[in-house]
C-alpha cells in the first residue's frame, strides 16, 4: 500500500514540475535587446497633433463626426468638450471618451479611427541632396530616411551623422556612422526613428584634418584641398590673374594687345 501511494506521489511530482518550469521561465527577465525589438514591433500607433481621427457612436449617428487633432494635442467633442488626444493609442482615446460620455449616453459603444496620419514626421538637415521634413506614413530608419532624402552630397561625412531627439523635455545625441551600417557591421545603430527626430549628416570640411580626401571631378582625380587652391581669390590663383583684369586665368606677365587705331 505505501509502495502505491509513493508511485502516486511520484507521478503529481512529475506532472507539476513542467509547470513550474514554464512558470519560472515567464518569470525570468528578457534580455534587453529582445525587450526593445518587441517593444517596437508590438507597439501601437500614438496619436499626434495634426492627425486627422473619425469619431462614431454606434446608432447616435448625430455624435459622429471627425475630428482633427489641434497643435495642443487636443480635440473638441460634443457634450464632452475638450480632451486630449495626443500621446494616447486609438484604444486609449475610445475608452476616454466612453467613460465621459457615459453620463450622457447609456451604454455608448464609441469607434475611433485615424483617417490621416500627419503627425508622423522627421527631419533631415546637413549634407543630404534634399534636407528638409519628411512626412511619413509608418515608421522609418536612420537609412530609409537618407534614402528619402536623395542620399549625400559629395562633401558629407557619412561617419558622423547625429539624430537629435527630444525626450522627458532634454535634447538627446544618438550618433550613427553610415560606414559602419554599409559595410555590415553595427547594423543595431540603424534604429527607428521617432516623431519629431532630426537626423544631422555633417559636412566633412568641417573638419580641417581631413580637408585631403580624395574624390573625382570633370578634371580627373583632384586632391579636395587641390580645388579649394584653385578658387578665384586664393593663393593659387591669385599670381595667375592679370592685374586689375576681371577674372579669367591668365599666366603671368601676359598683355591683351592694343587693338590699332583706325
Amino acid at each position: 500500500m505505501k509502495a502505491v501511494k509513493g508511485l502516486i506521489a511520484a507521478l503529481c511530482l512529475l506532472a507539476w514540475y513542467p509547470f513550474q518550469a514554464l512558470a519560472a521561465e515567464k518569470d525570468m527577465p528578457v534580455p534587453v535587446a529582445e525587450a526593445a525589438a518587441l517593444a517596437v514591433s508590438g507597439s501601437d500607433y500614438r496619436i499626434g497633433p495634426g492627425d486627422a481621427l473619425n469619431i462614431e457612436v454606434w446608432k447616435d449617428p448625430s455624435l459622429s463626426r471627425p475630428a482633427t487633432v489641434l497643435p495642443d494635442g487636443k480635440i473638441s467633442y460634443p457634450m464632452i468638450g475638450e480632451t486630449v488626444a495626443a500621446g494616447k493609442t486609438v484604444s486609449q482615446l475610445k475608452k476616454e471618451i466612453e467613460k465621459r460620455l457615459s453620463a450622457f449616453v447609456k451604454d455608448a459603444v464609441v469607434t475611433v479611427e485615424v483617417r490621416q496620419v500627419a503627425s508622423l514626421q522627421v527631419y533631415v538637415i546637413g549634407s543630404v541632396r534634399t534636407p528638409g521634413r519628411i512626412n511619413c506614413t509608418s515608421n522609418i530608419d536612420v537609412l530609409q530616411a537618407l534614402a528619402t532624402a536623395g542620399g549625400f552630397d559629395p562633401f558629407a561625412k557619412k561617419s558622423r551623422i547625429q539624430i537629435f531627439r527630444r525626450e522627458e523635455g532634454k535634447i538627446v545625441v544618438i550618433p550613427f556612422d553610415y560606414d559602419d551600417v554599409a559595410s555590415g557591421d553595427n547594423l543595431e545603430s540603424n534604429i527607428l526613428l521617432r516623431r519629431g527626430d532630426v537626423s544631422w549628416s555633417l559636412d566633412r570640411r568641417s573638419f580641417p584634418g581631413e580637408r585631403h580626401e580624395t574624390f573625382f571631378h570633370r578634371g580627373g582625380r583632384r586632391r579636395a584641398a587641390e580645388l579649394h587652391e584653385d578658387r578665384p581669390g586664393s593663393a593659387r590663383t591669385r599670381g595667375t590673374h592679370g592685374s586689375g583684369s576681371p577674372g579669367g586665368n591668365r599666366p603671368a606677365g601676359f598683355h591683351r594687345p592694343h587693338r590699332a587705331a583706325l
